[in-house]
C-alpha cells in the first residue's frame, strides 16, 4: 500500500499530465494508486504518459479504458509527457537534423526509438549524436560513416561525375567513398568492395583521393 506522500506525488504528476492533454482525459484514483505502487517506475511526466499509452483499450473491450487508440493518435505528445508545443518543436528539430544528414525527413519509428531511449528528453543536438551512433542509419546512408552530411555528399558526387563522365547513384558514390578510405589504410576500418568497374576505380584513384573527406 503506497504512503499518502507517494500518492500525493503521483497525483500531482497526473494533474500536470491531464493539463497537457487539455483535461480531455481524467485519470481515475485506481490508476493513480497503481502508478503509486511502482515507486521505481513512475516518477516523471514521461512515466505517466507511458503508463497511459500502455493501457490503451477500446471501451467495448474494457469499460475502464484510460486511453483509447483514437486519443493516442490525436495527441501523440501525451505518451511522452510533453505539451503539444514542446512535442512539435522537438519533432521539427529532429526532422531538420535528419534532413541535414540524409536529405530525407525523419521516419516516425526512428523518432519514437530516440525518444524512448532518452525518456522524451532528447534535444536536436543529442538526436544528431544518437543518429551517428546507429549502425543501421550509417549503413543506409553510407556517407555518414565518413563525416559527410547530405549536402557535402552531393558535392562529392559532383566531383565524381567529373571523373567518371556521368552521374553516380548514391550507392555507387558511397561505394567509392568506401573504396578510397580502404585504400588509405586499415586504420579507416572499411573493407566493403566498390560496385564500380576496375577501370572506373583506376580512373578515380588519382583524381578523387585528394577530394574525398577523410
Amino acid at each position: 500500500m503506497p504512503s499518502q506522500m507517494r500518492l500525493d506525488q503521483v497525483r500531482d504528476l497526473v494533474n500536470q499530465w491531464e493539463q497537457l492533454v487539455g483535461f480531455s482525459i481524467l485519470v481515475p484514483d485506481w490508476a493513480v494508486g497503481e502508478m503509486a505502487d511502482h515507486v521505481d517506475q513512475v516518477s516523471t511526466l514521461y512515466d505517466v504518459g507511458q503508463y497511459m499509452s500502455h493501457h490503451q483499450r477500446q471501451p467495448w473491450q474494457d469499460p475502464g479504458a484510460l486511453f483509447v487508440p483514437e486519443w493516442y493518435a490525436a495527441m501523440p505528445w501525451a505518451q511522452w509527457g510533453m505539451s503539444s508545443t514542446e512535442y512539435n518543436s522537438k519533432l521539427n528539430a529532429f526532422d531538420s537534423t535528419f534532413r541535414t544528414l540524409t536529405g530525407q525527413g525523419a521516419p516516425p519509428d526512428v523518432v519514437d526509438r530516440a525518444l524512448h531511449e532518452h525518456q522524451g528528453t532528447m534535444t536536436g543536438a543529442q538526436f544528431e549524436t544518437w543518429l551517428m551512433a546507429q549502425d543501421a542509419i550509417k549503413n543506409q546512408y553510407g556517407w555518414l560513416k565518413y563525416g559527410l552530411d547530405f549536402q557535402q555528399f552531393q558535392t562529392q558526387k559532383l566531383q565524381m561525375r567529373t571523373q567518371f563522365g556521368r552521374d553516380l547513384s548514391d550507392a555507387e558514390a558511397a561505394a567509392q567513398l568506401q573504396y578510397h578510405h580502404a585504400a588509405q589504410g586499415p586504420s579507416m576500418g572499411v573493407s566493403v568492395q566498390p560496385t564500380l568497374t576496375q577501370a572506373e576505380r583506376k580512373q578515380t584513384q588519382v583524381g578523387l583521393s585528394a577530394n574525398v573527406v577523410r
